[in-house]
Order: structure tokens, then sequence, then C-alpha cells
């Protein structure tokens, strides 16, 4: 996984930290309303979602949606066709 995983992570943390500093300095300091930070959080969730079912619905293409789904379901089967001993359960059942 290495860099693929890693700078993603890496980026969308120091984003974060600054954007959550910025928040807690606007309603802890100069607001003194720290609960209205809660609205800013939820914002951001909901800008999230937003943006991330128009990426979903405009730029995915179709066939990689069909070559995902046909992968999960592929997954789901062979996962269900495992003795329970493989999935790291008991096998004394």
């Amino acid at each position: 996984m290495g860099f693929a995983f890693s700078c993603p992570s890496g980026i969308g943390s120091l984003i974060a930290g600054w954007f959550c500093g910025r928040l807690i300095h606007h309603f802890g300091d100069v607001t003194h309303q720290p609960e209205k930070m809660r609205w800013a959080m939820i914002g951001v969730g909901v800008l999230t979602a937003l943006l991330l079912w128009i990426y979903d619905r405009t730029l995915m293409p179709k066939e990689a949606t069909a070559k995902i789904s046909q992968a999960a379901k592929s997954n789901a089967q062979k996962a269900c066709q495992l003795p329970i001993f493989a999935l790291g359960g008991s096998s004394l059942i």
C-alpha cells in the first residue's frame, strides 16, 4: 500500500489539522460560541457527501462502476464459501 495510502492520508491530515485549528480559533477564541462549530463540521460532511455523489454520477465511468460491483459480488460469494476456520473462527462449532 505504501505511497498510495500514505500520501492522501498525509495530505488530508495536514488540511484537516489546519482547518480544524481555524475553526477552533474562530468559534472558541473570537466568537466564544464553540457549540456552533458542530454546524460547520456538519456542513463539511454534507458538502463532502454531495461532491462524492456528483463524482459518482458524472465523472466515474459506468464500466468502472460495473467492474467494482462485480468484484465486490465475487468477493462476497468467495467469502461465503470459505470454511469457518479459514475466516479465523473456531472449527469446533
